[in-house]
């Protein structure tokens, strides 16, 4: 590797090697042909022949990418924060908010009538306490309401 003359320090060197190994891991396709599996051989094999271009560039061109780079970064925020700020209002939103309140008032119909079957339920089976005792000559006023109970703990 000492033959590599195009780079200028070792730490360059190590740095572009990382850079493309990691590529390669991430499944970029070799540019040469050899039976190493380690991205990393592969990447410095590759940076020797010459198959990866790489530039130097200044530390003000470097502010300006960086500076690019910030600026598209709050582009991007400021256009997801409307798309959802108009998804909000979406009239598909509102479709979606009435067919909920439909299926709640649903809901709610249904649990209504429940009530009213199981308080008709119970008013039968009292209905029908109230017509034993009466059927026995018992005095309805003289009835204890406890006594109609069934206490299966006897």
């Amino acid at each position: 590797m000492e033959d590599i003359k195009f780079i200028d320090s070792k730490f360059r060197l190590v740095i572009l090697a990382a850079k493309r190994a990691k590529q390669l891991v991430r499944g970029s396709k070799k540019k040469v042909n050899m039976h190493a599996e380690n991205p990393l051989t592969i990447a410095l094999k590759e940076i020797e022949l010459g198959l990866i271009n790489f530039e130097i560039i200044s530390e003000a061109d470097e502010q300006l990418a960086l500076e690019s780079l910030q600026r598209i970064g709050k582009e991007t925020k400021r256009r997801d924060e409307q798309d959802l700020l108009s998804f909000a209002g979406d009239d598909d939103d509102d479709e979606y908010e009435e067919e909920v309140e439909e299926e709640v008032e649903a809901d709610e119909d249904v649990d209504d009538e429940v009530d009213e079957d199981i308080d008709e339920d119970i008013d039968a089976d009292v209905d029908d306490d109230v017509d034993d005792y009466d059927e026995d000559g018992d005095d309805l006023d003289s009835i204890d309401p406890d006594d109609m109970i069934d206490d299966d703990d006897d």
